[in-house]
Formats: C-alpha cells, sequence, structure tokens
C-alpha cells in the first residue's frame, strides 16, 4: 500500500492516495486517457437635540422644549408626564410608534434596524429557503470548474464527450462548484466507468472529510468489460475493504448557496469520467 498527496481544491487540499486492495484494471482497457463577492452622516440621535445633547429635546439648553419638534409628538420629546400624541408611546423621553421600540426597526428584535423580519440576513425576506418541489442538477463532467490531469476525449463506448485521466498527473482531480438553490437533503450520483474492479475515485464535499474517502461506483470484481454505470456517492474509509461504508448512500444535508463537489483519482481504479447528478429526492438518474 502506498501514498502520496493528491491536490483536489485550490488551496491544495492534501488527498492521500492509497490503494484499496481492488482489483485493478489498465487504463487501456476501452477509455484511454486522450481517446474518453451607507454611511451615517447624521449629528443627532433623534431627541431633537445635538448628538452632544442630554436627550431632552431642548438644543438651546434654555429648559423649553425645541419649537421645531412640538412635545409629543413622533420623534419629538414626551411631555412632562410622559404623554405622546394618540398611536405613540413615551421610550426613553421619546414618542415612537406605540408598535416600535424607538430602534428605527420593524421588530425584529436583532436592534440591527435593518427592517428584515428576523431572520438574521438583512435582506427583508421571511428567513427560510426550504425547497418547495423536486429538485434536479445535471452536470457533464466536460463541464465542471477545475479540471487537472483530465483530459477531454470522445468515448470509444458510445457515452459522448468524457475525461480521461492523462496517465501521468498524481494529483489529478475534477471539481465542480455547485450553485444548490433550496435547503434540504442532495443525493450526489456520479456516472463512471466501471472495468472489473476499477470502480472507484477520492471524493471530497466542501473539503471534507480527511483523511479523503473512497466512493465506489461498485465494490465488486465486475463488469468483465468496460462500461459506464451510475453510482450514488458512498464513504469508504481508505483503511477498509470493498464494500464497507461510513455512509452509504453519503447523503448532504445543504443550506442554499455555493458548495463543492471533488473528484480525485484514484490510482489503478476509474479512469474515466462521464457527468454528475444531484436531486433532493430518492429518484434514481434517468
Amino acid at each position: 500500500m502506498t501514498e502520496s498527496a493528491l491536490l483536489s481544491l485550490p488551496l491544495a487540499l492534501a488527498m492521500c492516495l492509497s490503494a484499496c486492495g481492488d482489483s485493478s484494471a489498465d487504463a487501456g482497457d476501452g477509455e484511454t486517457a486522450g481517446s474518453e463577492t451607507a454611511t451615517d452622516t447624521s449629528t443627532g440621535d433623534g431627541d431633537g437635540d445635538p448628538s452632544t445633547g442630554d436627550g431632552d429635546g431642548d438644543p438651546a439648553g434654555d429648559g423649553d422644549a425645541d419649537t421645531s419638534c412640538p412635545v409629543g409628538s413622533e420623534g419629538c420629546p414626551c411631555t412632562g408626564g410622559g404623554a405622546c400624541d394618540p398611536g405613540l408611546m413615551c421610550d426613553g423621553g421619546e414618542c415612537v410608534p406605540a408598535s416600535g421600540d424607538g430602534d428605527g426597526d420593524t421588530g425584529d428584535g436583532d436592534g440591527d434596524g435593518d427592517g428584515d423580519t428576523g431572520d438574521g440576513d438583512g435582506d427583508g425576506d421571511t428567513g427560510g429557503s426550504a425547497c418547495n418541489g423536486d429538485e434536479f442538477i445535471a452536470i457533464e463532467a466536460i463541464d465542471a470548474d477545475e479540471i487537472v490531469g483530465w483530459n477531454e476525449t470522445m468515448s470509444q463506448l458510445g457515452e459522448g464527450l468524457i475525461l480521461a485521466y492523462d496517465n501521468q498527473s498524481p494529483n489529478a482531480y475534477v471539481q465542480f462548484n455547485l450553485d444548490i438553490p433550496c435547503d434540504d437533503d442532495w443525493h450526489i450520483w456520479v456516472r463512471g466507468i466501471n472495468n472489473q474492479g476499477a470502480d472507484s475515485y477520492f471524493a471530497l464535499v466542501d473539503g471534507e472529510p480527511m483523511p479523503v474517502p473512497i466512493f465506489e461506483l461498485d465494490c465488486t470484481n465486475g463488469p468483465q468489460a468496460p462500461e459506464y454505470q451510475w453510482g450514488e456517492l458512498n464513504w469508504r474509509d481508505q483503511m477498509a475493504p470493498n464494500c464497507e461504508y461510513v455512509e452509504d448512500p453519503w447523503v448532504q444535508t445543504w443550506e442554499a448557496g455555493a458548495h463543492v463537489f471533488t473528484l480525485g483519482y484514484h490510482p489503478q481504479e476509474a479512469y474515466a469520467l462521464s457527468r454528475i447528478w444531484l436531486t433532493n429526492t430518492d429518484q434514481t438518474p434517468p
């Protein structure tokens, strides 16, 4: 068993390469490399005083209320008895809407005055972005965002354009930068080459975990002739025998937004990659 480093992400995540004990097949069988991201300018504090005032609404300091801000009006000093005009309440010496707290927000309770509804993202939405229906994302391997050590080539098995290992890069990987539309549990499927025991890749999801897991398309020694097949992402420890998994399937509980999926070349294993398919359903790829 040997180990070396596999660069998988732009910041060179280390992927430990180890032989998994599968029967291996030469990359020359069937598919080969070369041939498959408001400034506040006010000086006052909203009470009618300058910013250096005492909050009594009397900027002149003569004991009289500021005539430019009628006592009892919204945003103005409360009366001596703490009263305000109808619909207003006295909060800290200032008349504010009865439903407000005088901090300028819309009652979201986070004190930032951003007017959102309490989800903390400041965008004014109602929070939560759970999926409302079935979602499907299909990406061809040749359309991956980063491709290192794999060549685009035409499949000899009728698969169309695929990525084939270049037979020389020890740190070969393919990275997909995903834009997940909604919060849910997501299933990742991979379509790759299976030739006898050559049927696995290294895999990372959002740069994790470490050590890098092995993903097996298949854990048997078939088929006898190379063919493409779908496999749902699983997680096998590098030291574990074939067919024994930490998670199978390895389902991702993702929030909406950017996520990264990386497949790395596993020495003497799967040497071609066709496409990936993601869904928030239990369906299999078409």
